[in-house]
């Protein structure tokens, strides 16, 4: 009696360990109900089948990464647990193996997603603040268009017939803007990380033409961030759809299974 229920100590220690390393996930959130359903699904696993399926969570979300439009959750889902779970000696039926499955599909999507959202939100104010500096450009030029130069005024231009130290002068070098990409961490997606803009100092001896020299390297700026946040958006419109369907599947074995 001792040695069983040590036994049974041991299993139960083992499950809860299982659970948590499932279960995991911070920031992760799906409807009350289908966290509970989720919750009491895992629970009736056994040790085994606990640390089988998050592999066959993970690929089972390397084949959706790669999915069209046609392509079969519930079946995909069902092989992939059949590969890594070919004996299921508890009362778990497929369609709970494939509820728990796609939970965590759905789970990691939403954090791809909000990882991009969180880019796409840095973009917009990166794109105010390049939009700000070429207002305040564009203020200093007409300015300086109404009232000409004071004849001490340094024109970079021609103080220097280019090279680096033309380049510094004029302002160029505070920003790279060379566009890195980066990818999501569940699905791999890949997106472009936002350049950090930094300040532009404007000097009241500044040329009218170092002015529009700044001007454009800024519109240049914006041009490129406009096509890297039109990118990211396009990155994140097949995602969407994806976690769409997986919602949709959800919702089908929910019905499924919730009264067992």
């Amino acid at each position: 009696m001792k040695n069983l229920f040590l036994k049974f100590l041991v299993l139960t220690i083992l499950g809860s360990l299982a659970v948590t390393s499932l279960q995991g996930f911070p920031g992760k959130s799906l409807s009350q109900d289908t966290n509970g359903l989720y919750h009491r699904i895992i629970n009736r696993m056994t040790p085994t089948e606990r640390d089988k399926i998050p592999i066959a969570v993970k690929s089972f979300e390397q084949k959706i990464s790669s999915a069209d439009r046609n392509f079969n959750y519930y079946s995909m889902a069902e092989k992939e647990i059949k590969n890594f779970l070919p004996n299921r000696p508890s009362s778990i039926i497929m369609d709970e193996f494939v509820f728990v499955a796609v939970v965590e599909a759905t789970k990691d999507m939403d954090d791809d997603i909000r990882q991009i959202m969180q880019e796409i939100k840095t973009m917009t104010a990166a794109k105010q603040k390049l939009r700000e500096i070429i207002k305040e450009l564009n203020k200093w030029i007409s300015q300086e268009m109404n009232n000409p130069s004071d004849p001490d005024e340094i024109d970079l231009d021609k103080v220097s017939s280019g090279g680096e130290n033309k380049q510094k002068r004029l302002g160029l070098d505070r920003t790279k803007f060379f566009l890195k990409m980066e990818v999501t961490s569940n699905f791999k997606v890949k997106f472009y990380k936002t350049p950090i803009i930094e300040p532009v100092t404007i000097s009241p001896r500044m040329s009218l033409n170092e002015l529009k020299r700044r001007r454009e390297y800024s519109n240049e700026e914006l041009k490129i961030l406009l096509e890297a946040e039109e990118a990211t958006q396009e990155a994140l419109r097949p995602l969407n759809e994806k976690r769409n369907k997986l919602r949709q599947l959800i919702e089908q074995l929910k019905k499924k299974v919730k009264n067992r």
